[in-house]
């Protein structure tokens, strides 16, 4: 299979607007990159518009209305909201609660895995240490964010806001060298060529 395309020439207007946004969303990219912090912000924002998102569906379908889609929708916003505007200790709060959870599942995992890894020894199968080895691993990784919260908190929005910065600003040049040439292409996925 593969998509029909089309090139389209863009208006004058359409052109500037284009590059307009690509230099906005490459600006915002450049942001994300070296302004950790902002990540943290971003998924708060996102929760709240989750919370709106449920909410709307509970109104709008009522035919198939559900009562955890509003319970939910009013939980996702209140705390969205709450760490959105709350002060830099509410958000670290919250932050470290998300991470509390992350480290109980990684130190039960680790466990499950050590001790799992001894009935494969027991059972004579010889890649028992692979087991072992992510046990060791996975409970080291929930100590950490235990034990040394300010380096987790750190490591993580460091390694997530890069990656976001690096997407957008790629994404950005992309958009803008297909703006600058005047030209777009569009792939129709509707219009699937066999």
């Amino acid at each position: 299979m593969r998509f029909k395309s089309e090139v389209v020439e863009m208006s004058k207007g359409m052109k500037l607007a284009a590059i307009a946004l690509y230099l906005i969303l490459v600006g915002f990219g450049v942001y994300v990159l070296f302004h950790h912090n902002f990540i943290i912000v971003l998924f708060f924002a996102a929760l709240t518009a989750r919370g709106l998102f449920m909410l709307l569906r509970y109104f709008l379908m009522r035919e198939r209305r559900n009562g955890w889609d509003m319970i939910g929708g009013i939980i996702n916003i209140a705390i969205g909201l709450i760490m959105f505007l709350g002060s830099d200790d509410t958000q670290l709060l919250g932050i470290r609660l998300v991470e509390l959870l992350v480290a109980m599942w990684a130190i039960i995992n680790g466990v499950t895995n050590i001790l799992g890894s001894f009935v494969l020894k027991k059972q004579g199968i010889k890649l028992w240490t692979i087991l072992l080895a992510l046990g060791i691993i996975s409970f080291a990784c929930g100590a950490v964010i235990v034990f040394v919260p300010l380096l987790a908190t750190n490591v993580v929005t460091t390694v997530i806001s890069v990656f976001m910065g690096i997407a957008l600003i790629m994404g950005g040049l992309l958009g803008l060298t297909s703006a600058l040439s005047g030209r777009e292409a569009y792939a129709d996925a509707q219009d699937i060529v066999e």
